[in-house]
């Protein structure tokens, strides 16, 4: 199923508008009470009212999309993921065509460990709008677990997302001139929080030769915990980034006068490959936080190990560096 999915993402057939993740609230005078007593107690944060709010709503229209789609996102805040799937699917036959929210039901079955629910939510957004960017990212990562792919295959649709989504933001620009001091070297991630790729990070964040590089780091982290508190106290320059678009990320780090920058995301859901697809700083690398290549003319490094990569040039774009293990 996998195949035929990345088969239909690179076809190459014009795209449709998806709609909102939202459902549009009627303007109407004829609102339930019950509707509206469910969108205050929503809006003040109180889920546990909202949700009660929301369900009497059903008990008088069992298919409001609202209602639905409101209850499904309430049970996600609340890590109850079979329920959420519970909504989505009956919000979803009312509203088939809600992409947004046919990918957050995607992405809730990979939460469950389903992934045939996972491609199949995948697969009918991809056949509506085959450039929706989340599913196509999301997609490629799932190429690395597919049996019938080979390497070949592999580096192939990484390089056709670059050539749709990456590669025509290349910017001409006239080399900048290096200031004198320290190399200037800025790491990317959103996963500077309790996660594995955290973990690879932190001894390479703590031990740079201050003297010879300026470290700088461009967090995408949503939710603070306490390893991006220790990791902030560092002898480093932290910028914020989480919910800024990549024309207001790209101006942040040519600001800074990067030398070298690196992406610790790859393909993974939060990622930034479409700013540095603009070419942001003289290098640019990528590893860690990904498998496969990025496909992407701007791109021009990959690190990688002796052991995982021992033989595997050729199925990257990126020209590989091998640390020492």
């Amino acid at each position: 199923m996998l195949r035929s999915l990345l088969s239909q993402l690179w076809r190459g057939r014009a795209p449709r508008k998806a709609q909102a993740a939202e459902v549009a609230e009627p303007v109407t005078a004829a609102v339930p009470r019950e509707l509206l007593e469910a969108r205050a107690l929503r809006d003040a944060g109180d889920w546990s009212g909202a949700r009660a709010a929301y369900m009497r709503v059903l008990e008088g229209n069992r298919n409001d999309p609202e209602a639905l789609l409101a209850l499904a996102n309430i049970a996600l805040l609340q890590g109850e993921h079979d329920t959420a799937v519970t909504h989505f699917e009956r919000y979803l036959q009312i509203e088939p065509g809600n992409l947004q929210a046919r990918n957050m039901l995607g992405g809730t079955y990979g939460t469950l460990g389903d992934l045939d629910g996972v491609l199949r939510c995948y697969a009918r957004v991809i056949a509506t709008n085959p450039t929706f960017e989340q599913v196509a990212h999301v997609t490629l990562l799932l190429s690395a677990f597919d049996p019938e792919l080979d390497a070949k295959t592999r580096r192939e649709i990484h390089e056709a997302w670059a050539r749709r989504h990456a590669d025509p933001l290349l910017e001409s620009q006239s080399p900048r001139e290096r200031t004198a001091g320290r190399l200037r070297v800025g790491y990317v991630s959103a996963f500077l929080c309790n996660h594995p790729i955290a973990d690879f990070v932190a001894p390479i964040l703590r031990h740079h030769d201050r003297t010879q590089w300026e470290v700088f780091v461009y967090s995408e982290v949503a939710h603070e915990d306490a390893v991006t508190r220790d990791l902030r106290g560092l002898d480093l320059n932290w910028r914020d980034c989480a919910g800024i678009d990549d024309a207001e990320f790209a101006a942040r780090v040519r600001a800074d006068g990067i030398d070298v920058l690196v992406d610790l995301a790859g393909h993974n859901a939060t990622n930034r490959l479409r700013a540095f697809a603009r070419r942001l700083a003289p290098v640019q690398i990528t590893g860690i936080g990904y498998a496969g290549t990025t496909g992407m003319a701007a791109m021009d490094y990959r690190l990688a190990d002796p052991v995982a990569d021992h033989d595997a040039d050729a199925h990257y774009t990126e020209q590989i560096g091998r640390a020492h293990v």
